[in-house]
């Protein structure tokens, strides 16, 4: 550095470090961040041992924190740097300053040096403030916050980052100051182009954030280099010749004398400012080359799949495999294939990141064309075993996995989960090499696909013997058992046919026990050993929970398949779910359940001190109660039973999705867990912790309650999925919008194995299942297949769930109303009380429901029925026993147009009279069937409801509808001034229950109930009002629901009632008003008055305009008076 740009930098961090609002900008980062920090961390601390996944541990998120710093002082050095082309004028030492000889490049690049030195440093005493704040209470206050950030992540943050960016911008504000020269304007300037830079970022595809974004989450991780790629570094280096070309733009137009030739620094100048363009548009077009590579990818894969391909059978690969971590990948295999007699060629799908070296068939060269993935083998006509033998080396390209996915995460615009779940379809690393089975390392023979059906081929089962070498002292997971056969020399031969190979290999640590004749055993990160410490004096007692789950599935006849288990952690950045329209986990392979380094490696699990006698016993609980919350694709009861069925067979023909959705729910549910189902469409569209957190922030600043509340990775029930479930037949989803077809799957699927395993139970359930396996182990059943064998061991599906995969009829459930009565004691002497209620199905499909009810006991739980099966047209009168009075009473179908349950009123009991009744427990034939309604009734879901004017918010893209209005959102102020539905249990309705409300207006927004009167006369109308303080209080609240809440003592409290606005329109439009004061009204009818009124059209308008606080439109009843 020359000496007098030595002074400057030195004057200018002087003069920066003496200036007040250098110390208060950097003091309010500071404390924000610090802050932030504080909270995220204890969040995880106290979080992530029971929502897996739904906090990341500190140690991983420098792009998270210092992100946020780095933006923050972005904003600072507009302060910093706005007056850099007046501050000697305006201290008038212009002409002083000006005689010295510097020139004017030398000033303003010393300055920048400057600025920039005293932001860094800044930067990193704040990184120095959170570490070791975090160390510090971890030793003294047994506080166990995150350890320090990830050193490699906390470099490239500092250098390829943080540098970078606060020099390119720092150029920018003295550009912008040189040339305005009012540091208003500057200001003004600098913060509208942040702002512009901000915008853009949340418009920007996710492929270009990675290198816009001052900050991007690289998706650190402890089992990979986390070293940058040549683009970021192309990226960050053209920054900084931009930032020289700005500086000498903003040295030229400097009011100040300089010495210096300006032609020659003109040319200087754009010779930077053009090296540095280039620089952008070299490393944003290499940037986007692996979209385009993906297109062509996929084109060639579609039009293979679509060219009506030779069909043959993979039915076995051997061969030897060598790992050169980050270097090659070199393969040697021999093929069995089993051919048609047909002309054409043999096509596989074959990573085109692996050239092939030589390759032949029957012995013999093969002539074969290897271009954009598909391999293309000359074969002869003639069918019958082949024997196609292949040597390829190269490093497999990962973004060569999933061609077929519904979404893209490269091309998401704005909020983008997915992400989350990795970016990498394999990772060839030279610390980790995970070959997913996706990425097509291994030749995979292509399915015909016709043109117009989802490009999901069925699974193909093929027996595996592969030898894998690894460098010394790695260790390799693969299919099945892992056999050591020289010191880096493992092979795998499964005694099984698999469908799929994966192969992982790091350094790993091992933990391995015998469980139930099955090889466990664990490989982590030696960096995230210290996570099993904790269970190390539980051990045993893990071990034998997981025997029992084994010893299980083989009473089941759904035993593990081989004869070693590994669980294999992962790096975060390894894509964890896999490609087609329903996007699911790809984290169970042939004899691998793998372990998200975000989720179970670096949760905080803790031991009380001291331990309590019952440790190992809390310990297996809490280790089970962990992987059951898993949403991100990580159960392992799911995976388990995965392997347990889908790893030995599979569905195809018609419905294949769906088949095999219920039957691996099933054996999900046989295990005794739900069947853990995940799509990357349900994690994309669920909340998240951050997210309910900021709509918790933003309640509250808007005036609401500062209430957010959302469930964590569960799948959508909302509307607009009812309606596609009502009228589609699983067989023939539309699949034009995948994740309204996955969340219609969910729905319906899950309520489908819950209605065979419940009124099945599991022992019969478990004998489906396993009869299936044994007789289509290692191939592929249909439609026809499922049902012939559930026939065969005499299960009934028909009469039970109807024909569930062909028919999108639902059954539809009304109640009467309910009779208790105090019976006898029993011979114990204890108190018993009857409460009957009769159900009808309306409609032409089964269903099945039961009852869910609470004894008037002071916190009594919610307690459940058997359940009951109700065939099209039929009802059954139900009956249950209790030791109390029944305090609530629900009917809670499984999957039904009421879509929820619905409440029932229980009528008083008097426990003075004691019946000699016989006892009614369980259910019976009732000829029962529900009245007609009285009068003519409109309904807030009936066509003849309407609003004015109709929602047209420009969000409408975004905002879920209900029969065309928008779901009630109370957070939503602008939903909430419209008509919105919201369920209400209480209100008026067939077989939903459902209101329309809005908040106070002006009168400008009305809800119309228009009902047609069949004659002339007087008629009364009465006003339905439900009792808004009843709530869905027995329905089954989700493990992963979470509340946000900010306290506030003068926030909203349940909305009350008030005057309304009515007014009754007649044929002749004649119109009057009605008064109507909701706050004085009962729950239930409410009569208005009669009204003399002529035969025909008849509306009731009900306006905005009232003095409580809601308005709530549910139903309307006109009845004739005298006719």
């Amino acid at each position: 550095m020359s000496s007098p740009l030595l002074a400057v930098f030195l004057a200018e961090a002087r003069t920066i470090r003496r200036l007040a609002r250098t110390w208060l900008i950097l003091l309010l980062a500071g404390a924000t961040t610090f802050i932030g920090y504080v909270f995220f961390t204890n969040l995880h601390q106290q979080a992530s041992a029971a929502l897996p996944s739904a906090t990341t541990s500190p140690h991983l998120m420098i792009a998270s924190f210092g992100g946020y710093l780095l933006w923050f002082l972005l904003g600072a050095t507009v302060f910093l740097g706005f007056d850099v082309g007046n501050r000697e004028r305006r201290e008038r030492i212009a002409e002083v300053f000006d005689a010295r000889p510097l020139s004017n490049p030398q000033l303003l690049m010393g300055r920048l040096l400057g600025v920039v030195a005293v932001l860094i440093v800044a930067l990193l005493l704040a990184i120095l403030v959170l570490q070791g704040f975090g160390v510090l209470m971890a030793v003294v206050a047994d506080w166990p916050l995150a350890p320090v950030f990830q050193a490699t992540s906390l470099a490239v943050f500092l250098f390829v980052d943080a540098i970078p960016v606060l020099v390119f911008w720092t150029a920018c504000v003295y550009l912008l100051a040189a040339l305005l020269r009012h540091r208003l304007l500057v200001a003004m300037a600098a913060f509208a182009l942040l702002g512009l830079w901000f915008w853009g970022l949340s418009h920007a595809p996710e492929w270009l954030l990675g290198y816009l974004k001052p900050a991007p989450d690289r998706l650190v991780s402890d089992l990979v280099s986390g070293l940058p790629d040549g683009v970021t570094i192309l990226m960050r280096t053209a920054l900084l010749w931009l930032a020289a070309g700005l500086v000498g733009l903003a040295a030229i137009a400097l009011p100040r004398p300089d010495t210096d030739r300006r032609a020659s620094r003109l040319h200087l100048t754009a010779a930077l400012l053009v090296v540095g363009i280039l620089s952008v548009w070299a490393a944003l077009n290499h940037a986007h080359r692996p979209l385009t590579d993906r297109e062509r990818w996929a084109a060639a894969e579609r039009e293979a799949r679509q060219s009506d391909p030779r069909a043959f059978a993979l039915g076995r690969i051997s061969g030897a495999i060598d790992i050169d971590p980050g270097s090659r990948l070199t393969l040697d295999l021999e093929l069995t294939l089993a051919m048609t007699e047909r002309p054409g060629s043999l096509l596989f799908h074959f990573n085109p990141g692996l050239a092939i070296e030589q390759l032949h068939l029957n012995g013999e060269r093969a002539s074969f064309d290897h271009e954009a993935g598909i391999l293309r083998i000359d074969a002869p006509a003639e069918g019958g075993e082949a024997l196609l033998a292949i040597q390829a080396t190269g490093v497999p390209q990962g973004g060569f996995a999933y061609l077929d996915s519904a979404i893209d995460f490269r091309r998401v615009v704005g909020r983008n989960p997915l992400r989350g779940l990795g970016t990498e379809g394999s990772l060839f690393d030279r610390r980790y090499v995970a070959l997913m089975p996706g990425a097509h390392w291994l030749p995979a023979p292509v399915i015909a696909v016709a043109d117009g059906e989802p490009a999901t081929p069925a699974a193909q089962f093929r027996m595996v013997d592969l030898a894998v070498r690894v460098p010394p002292g790695w260790l390799v997971a693969g299919p099945g058992k892992r056999e050591a056969l020289e010191a880096g020399l493992f092979r795998f031969r499964p005694d099984v046919p698999v469908a799929e190979v994966g192969l992982f290999a790091s350094r790993f640590v091992s933990y391995a026990t015998q469980i139930h004749g099955v090889e466990a055993e664990l490989l982590v990160s030696r960096a995230h050993a210290m996570t099993l410490s904790v269970f190390e004096d539980s051990a045993n007692e893990i071990a034998a929970a997981a025997a029992e789950v084994l010893a299980d599935m083989d009473a089941r006849g759904i035993g593990y398949p081989y004869d070693a288990l590994s669980l294999v952690e992962i790096p975060a950045s390894l894509r964890s779910y896999g490609g087609g329209w329903r996007m699911p986990s790809v984290l169970a392979a042939p004899g691998v359940l793998m372990l998200r380094e975000r989720g179970f490696p670096t949760a905080r699990f803790t031991v009380p001190d001291p331990p309590p006698d019952d440790l190992a016993e809390e310990q297996v609980e809490s280790l089970g109660d962990y992987f059951q919350r898993e949403r991100t694709g990580g159960n392992l009861f799911a995976g388990l039973a995965h392997h347990g069925f889908l790893g030995r067979t599979g569905a195809a023909g018609p419905g294949a999705h769906a088949l095999e959705f219920v039957c691996h729910d099933l054996a999900a549910r046989i295990l005794g867990h739900d069947g853990g189902h995940f799509s990357a469409h349900v994690y994309a569209e669920s909340a998240s912790v951050p997210q309910l957190l900021a709509d918790s922030i933003a309640s509250f600043i808007t005036g609401g309650s500062g209430r957010a509340s959302g469930e964590l990775f569960a799948g959508a029930r909302t509307p607009a999925v009812w309606e596609r479930a009502v009228g589609a037949a699983l067989v023939d989803l539309d699949l034009d919008n995948p994740a309204q077809a996955v969340n219609v799957l969910t729905l319906k699927g899950e309520a489908v194995g819950r209605s065979i395993l419940d009124a099945l139970g599991r022992e019969t359930t478990a004998r489906l299942l396993a009869e299936l396996r044994a007789r289509f182990d290692g191939r592929l059943f249909t439609a026809a297949d499922f049902v012939r064998v559930s026939t065969d061991i005499d299960m009934d599906l028909p009469a039970l769930v109807g024909d569930w995969l062909h028919d999108a009829a639902l059954p539809g459930f009304l109640a009467s109303p309910v009779a208790t009565a105090r019976l006898a004691d029993d011979v114990e002497g204890r108190p018993r009380y009857q409460t009957r209620v009769h159900v009808y199905n309306g409609e032409g499909a089964p269903g099945l429901f039961r009852l869910r009810y609470r004894i008037d006991q002071g916190d009594a739980p919610v307690r459940s029925s058997d359940p009951v099966r109700v065939g099209p047209l039929e009802a059954v009168e139900v009956g249950v026993v209790t030791q109390a009075p029944l305090r609530e009473l629900w009917v809670a179908p499984y999957l039904s147009l009421n879509r929820q349950e619905f409440p029932l009123r229980v009528p008083e009991t008097d426990s003075d009279q004691a019946r000699d009744d016989p006892p009614l427990v369980g259910a019976r034939e009732s000829v029962w069937r529900p009245s007609p309604p009285a009068g003519i009734v409109i309904d807030d879901l009936d066509p003849g409801f309407s609003v004015h004017p109709g929602f047209s918010d420009l969000r409408r893209e975004r905002v879920d509808l209900d029969e065309g209005l928008p779901v009630y959102q109370r957070l939503d102020h602008v939903l909430e001034s419209h008509w919105s539905r919201a369920e209400q249990p209480t209100s008026w309705g067939w077989y939903r229950k459902t209101v329309a409300r809005v908040t106070p207006g002006d009168g400008n927004r009305e809800a119309v109930f228009t009902a047609r009167l069949p004659a002339s006369g007087r008629w009364r109308l009465d006003y339905h009002l439900p009792n808004l303080d009843v709530g869905f209080t027995t329905r089954s609240r989700s493990l992963f629901q979470l509340t946000a809440e900010i306290e506030i003592t003068s926030g909203r409290q349940t909305p009350g009632l008030g005057d309304y606005d009515l007014r009754l329109v007649d044929a002749d439009d004649n119109a009057r008003g009605i008064d109507f004061d909701a706050s004085a009204a009962e729950p239930g009818w409410n009569t208005l008055g009669n009204f003399e009124l002529d035969a025909g059209e008849v509306r009731l308008v009900v306006t905005n305009r009232t003095t409580g606080a809601t308005v709530v439109a549910d139903a309307i009843r006109w009845t004739q008076v005298n006719p």
